[in-house]
């Protein structure tokens, strides 16, 4: 699918979906 960050409400559901997917898209981090 695609969003247009460009537009303000697509870009607050960008936010939304990103909190919930971030450990899925995001590898870990070790130090």
């Amino acid at each position: 699918y695609w969003l247009d960050i460009g537009r303000h409400d697509d870009y607050e559901q960008a936010v939304e979906e990103f909190e919930t997917m971030q450990a899925q898209l995001l590898p870990e981090r070790r130090a």
